[in-house]
């Protein structure tokens, strides 16, 4: 019996071929997300090792305030047993080239970091020339010196406190180490920690990282350090910070593995589709030849075991085929990664090519083959011997089953019930989370029913369209209509892939257009500033000229100083740290309805604002009067919560009221301006009159509200982008599904065609019959996957709402370019099948095996 399945294989090998593609592909993304992955996370581990091996201890700030004060460091090398300590240095910072312009992206600043003296705990790595040493040298990381054409010996310029620009020559290129991957592909220039502490006039530091003495253990040092520190500061070993950082990239690598693995799952399920629907034709066709096969002695069991014998045998082929094209497509991928892959550093990073993935590989394809034509098979066992006697072997008309029915209303009514209560607690502003899963389950189930109930709405939905396209398609029209009628089970199933691979489709055009429309909506309400400026260096003032000047203008409607918090500045709120910043009561006329909750109309002395989750955790409403203390001075005063701000707001995460700022940290000065334009105002004017205003300070940044929105939505842009890409595979396997079903329909009913040819048929007719029927099938699993992405976009754009404001949104060139892939997928499908059909010879149609 494995010679007979080995033997049908080989025969009908072009019957077999779609299917092994599907399986191929589907195993080849399965393969070669495992090897980009593995790659990655070998590649992360590699880069967290080069980090501080050597590290004995950490001191950190506990609560919402980061910093630490840059006093602190000294207490810390007092103690005994330190060897040495440094704390985190670092802070935006223009970067601009020798051509006078920025070297990161509009909008975006660049980040100047200290390099210890200790080369230990540098936050950098050397690759090119040599550290930065003099007070005019530089280093600057090697992906903006690529970027930029820029190369050892070449100037950059960074804005003085005096308001002009310093000169700096690059004296070697680094890679940025894991405390910097957070700001990407931002430019980054570090030089030596004192010169970088004056130059961004720093009162304050990040972590401080300490190596003990020889002889002392880093458990000992750490109880040393939290003796003299006490409890308002976290103290871990070296290992235990590596472990955490390690937790941390780690668990967002996963989160992004996760996704892709999904991804290739799909290809895997769509691929089943396709399976199942050629083992399913192929027992219809070949009934004749098994009810021989048990006329001379084979049982149910040895034809059960034959036919998956064969399916097997097909699996290993596709799965061996894959594991090939899986390597081909990660080494292609690479390259994508590469560019996506922030602060893992790919380049020039063999593939990781592990014998588990390869194994994985091919028991995904194996095991996929086996279940999807598991049920085919045990069709195949039940054939009784006498049906040799029959003439006829056609596909019997196979309408919908009382199971399916059961598990559409089952999966349907569980699937809008969890849908509707995942949407319900999104308006009530809960765990986001928890909204996600309960919409997302529900969601997956509803498309399970959709899938089971196909058999009943399908056939009504094509008589629906073959009644509109009467008169354009004539007799092969309602003979295509009339020929997916009859065999309701058989469409649904040849449908499922395209629904389910346009489903996904439209529900991530629809999320991500959703994400862009919430972002717009988000920055028009909680951020009604077009323009926001911010003093580079620290506690670095906006200069009074540049205040005046834009006061003065008559383009200018208003602005609101802000005075931005330090160390000095923390407040202490039911014991927790939080770092506010001062901002001016104009804010209650200029932007009154910025907020989540509350309102900013009273905003003034004795208010306090907060961002909406910090005020959830700490369990803080608006109208609750808070105990305020300064952690500095211990001024006390009480403050009322007049607003809960969204996260897009200017003046979170904590505001007060200057008056109040300014009685805890009299010393900080106006270090940002957010600007709204007068009435009528045309955006080029402007930004004419704010150019105007900073000319000759490049010390000051003016940020645009439109490009801070323009920068997400090209974050967006590119996500849609990735995903639709990754689906895009399952798109190709849901056509080959389809135009397998066509083409071995043909063989099937080949004696269909014959008698329509016998009867007055022409060929051209036939293949017009054909490529309808191709046509209207495929626009029963586009429309049903389009509508459906629709509404599952709709309710899960609802519960991932990534700001306050969620809108929906649907894109009309996508929903239309889907509807006439949908078409040209349908034809594409039918045309060989069609071309096959109508040149075949009437008698040798008519001729029975």
């Amino acid at each position: 019996m494995l010679r007979l399945a080995w033997a049908n294989v080989v025969v009908r090998r072009s019957r077999l071929a779609m299917s092994a593609l599907g399986v191929a592909l589907a195993v080849a993304f399965v393969c070669g997300t495992f090897i980009v992955t593995d790659t990655m996370r070998t590649a992360l581990i590699d880069s967290l090792s080069q980090s501080p091996s050597q590290l004995s201890a950490a001191v950190m700030r506990l609560g919402q305030a980061r910093t630490v004060p840059r006093e602190l460091v000294d207490r810390v090398r007092a103690v005994p047993g330190v060897a040495v300590a440094e704390g985190d240095l670092y802070g935006a910072m223009t970067v601009l080239g020798p051509d006078g312009r920025r070297l990161s992206a509009e909008g975006d600043r660049g980040v100047l970091a200290g390099i210890p003296a200790d080369e230990r705990l540098s936050p950098v790595r050397l690759v090119a020339g040599r550290a930065a040493s003099a007070r005019n040298e530089v280093v600057l990381d090697q992906i903006t010196a690529r970027a930029h054409g820029l190369a050892i010996g070449f100037t950059v310029s960074l804005p003085d406190p005096a308001g002009g620009t310093d000169p700096y020559v690059i004296s070697g290129l680094v890679q940025p180490g894991p405390k910097l991957a957070k700001y990407g592909t931002t430019a980054i220039v570090g030089m030596p920690y004192e010169r970088a502490a004056v130059v961004l006039n720093a009162v304050a530091v990040g972590r401080i990282d300490v190596l003990a003495q020889p002889g002392v253990t880093p458990e000992e040092l750490v109880t040393r350090l939290r003796a003299v520190l006490g409890s308002g500061y976290g103290v871990l070993t070296g290992e235990e910070v590596r472990r955490m950082e390690a937790n941390e990239a780690l668990s967002a690598l996963d989160a992004f593995i996760s996704s892709l693995v999904i991804f290739a799952l799909i290809s895997v399920l769509i691929s089943g589709f396709v399976v199942y629907n050629t083992f399913s034709i192929l027992v219809v066709q070949r009934f004749r030849e098994t009810a021989l096969l048990r006329c001379v002695g084979a049982t149910r069991r040895q034809v059960l075991r034959t036919a998956l014998a064969e399916s097997a045998l097909v699996g290993l082929i596709a799965s061996a085929a894959g594991q090939v094209i899986g390597v081909g497509l990660a080494h292609a991928a690479m390259g994508t990664v590469i560019d996506m892959a922030d602060g893992i550093d790919l380049a020039g990073t063999a593939l990781d090519i592990r014998p588990g993935t390869l194994v994985l590989a091919v028991l995904t394809g194996l095991g996929m083959t086996l279940v999807a034509a598991a049920i085919p098979a045990l069709r195949a066992g039940r054939v009784l011997p006498v049906a040799a006697l029959r003439e006829a072997h056609a596909a019997p008309a196979s309408g919908p089953r009382r199971r399916s029915a059961v598990l559409a209303v089952v999966a349907g009514v569980a699937g809008l019930a969890l849908a509707g209560y995942g949407v319900a607690i999104a308006d009530t502003g809960d765990d986001s989370q928890t909204e996600l899963v309960f919409t997302g389950a529900g969601a997956a189930l509803v498309l399970v029913a959709v899938l089971a109930a196909g058999p009943r709405y399908l056939p009504p939905l094509a008589g629906a369209i073959g009644r509109g396209t009467r008169r354009l398609t004539g007799t092969p029209g309602r003979l295509a209509v009339e020929n997916i009628r009859r065999n309701p089970s058989r469409s649904a199933t040849t449908t499922a892939a395209l629904i389910i691979g346009l489903t996904l489709v439209t529900l991530v055009s629809v999320l991500t257009s959703s994400m862009a429309a919430s972002i717009e909506a988000g920055y028009a309400k909680h951020s009604p500033f077009d323009y926001t400026l911010v003093a580079e260096g620290g506690n670095a003032p906006i200069p009074p000229k540049v205040q005046s000047a834009l006061e003065s203008s008559p383009q200018v409607g208003g602005l609101v100083p802000i005075r931005q918090g330090g160390v000095r500045a923390d407040i202490v709120v039911k014991g927790e740290l939080l770092r506010p910043q001062g901002v001016h009561p104009k804010v209650a006329e200029l932007a009154p309805g910025a907020v989540t909750r509350g309102t900013l109309a009273g905003f003034g002395p004795g208010s306090i604002a907060l961002e909406r989750k910090l005020a959830e955790r700490m369990r803080i409403d608006v109208g609750d009067v808070l105990d305020v203390r300064a952690d500095a001075t211990g001024i006390a005063m009480e403050l009322r919560v007049v607003a809960l701000l969204d996260g897009l707001s200017p003046i979170g995460p904590v505001a007060m009221a200057e008056p109040d700022f300014v009685r805890i940290a009299p010393d900080k000065p106006v270090s940002v301006l957010l600007l709204r334009g007068a009435n009528g105002v045309a955006e080029p004017r402007l930004r004419a009159a704010v150019d105007a205003a900073v000319a000759g300070y490049p010390s000051v940044a003016a940020l645009s509200r439109v490009v801070a929105a323009r920068q997400w939505n090209t974050s967006v842009e590119t996500l849609r982008t990735l995903l639709l890409a990754l689906l895009g595979l399952s798109v190709v396997i849901a056509f080959f599904s389809l135009a397998n079903t066509m083409s071995l329909s043909v063989v099937e009913r080949r004696g269909e065609f014959g008698l329509l040819r016998a009867l007055g048929m022409t060929r051209d007719q036939l293949r017009r019959t054909l490529t309808a029927e191709s046509v209207v099938m495929s626009m029963l699993g586009v429309g049903v996957g389009i509508v459906l992405g629709i509404v599952c976009g709709w309710a899960l754009s609802r519960s991932l709402a990534i700001v306050s404001e969620a809108r929906f949104a649907v894109s009309g060139a996508f929903v239309a370019a889907f509807a006439a892939l949908g078409v040209l997928v349908g034809m594409a499908a039918g045309v060989l099948p069609a071309r096959r059909s109508a040149t075949a010879p009437i008698v040798e149609s008519l001729r029975k095996e």
